[in-house]
């Protein structure tokens, strides 16, 4: 049965079949993944190793640059490309200056080597983006959603007679046909029929 409603402007779906794409930029995301999960296993390799061996500094240092660069390629490459671009200050360089300046301590009178602590903070940051990246994902799927919302034609009752006119086009006071299945063009009021709404898309249940 039809659904006759008094418009006013919304975009609910009547009950019916639907299909939702989720789109969360997976295989960026996977591939940050596996640098994190590769990075910490090198990083933890490396501790290990340096401790059990009592590893010279510049040893040291090669050993940990290895999960650094796993971890921190992308940030470091980043950077370049920023600073080419006139962009120093971004979180990336700033992030890449703050590591490289941690290995650099240990070369130092007197410094403490900070090898680990360096691969550790650009762990750290890589996870952090990794969230990032997946929140803003998210987010994206959400627009879209509600994009999907709107429908390209509304069936309006005019002068006795039904007619298709874009849902920009519905004025207070015209009566909208909405069949099974159908998106609803506009808020409005139901004037006659009866049917469910989808409104996974607003309110996600």
């Amino acid at each position: 049965m039809s659904d006759n409603c008094d418009c006013h402007g919304c975009g609910c779906h009547t009950e019916g079949k639907g299909h939702h794409h989720h789109h969360h930029e997976g295989g960026s995301i996977r591939g940050q993944i596996v640098k994190i999960v590769v990075a910490t296993l090198l990083l933890v390799a490396a501790i290990v190793i340096d401790h059990k061996l009592g590893l010279s500094l510049q040893a040291e240092l090669i050993i940990y640059l290895i999960p650094y660069f796993v971890a921190g390629a992308g940030v470091l490459r980043t950077s370049v490309q920023g600073i080419a671009r006139g962009d120093v200050f971004n979180e990336n360089t700033l992030m890449a200056i703050a590591t490289m300046g941690a290995m650099a301590i240990g070369f130092l009178p007197g410094g403490e080597p900070e090898f680990a602590e360096a691969v550790f903070v650009m762990l750290f940051f890589l996870v952090g983006t990794t969230f990032e990246q997946y929140a803003e994902g998210r987010s994206k799927d959400s627009i879209a959603h509600l994009m999907d919302l709107k429908p390209e034609e509304a069936h309006v009752l005019r002068d006795g007679r039904e007619m298709s006119v874009a849902p920009e086009d519905l004025v207070v006071g015209d009566v909208v046909v909405v069949r099974p299945g159908e998106k609803i063009p506009a808020d409005g009021t139901v004037v006659g029929g009866a049917s469910s709404l989808n409104t996974v898309a607003l309110t996600g249940e």
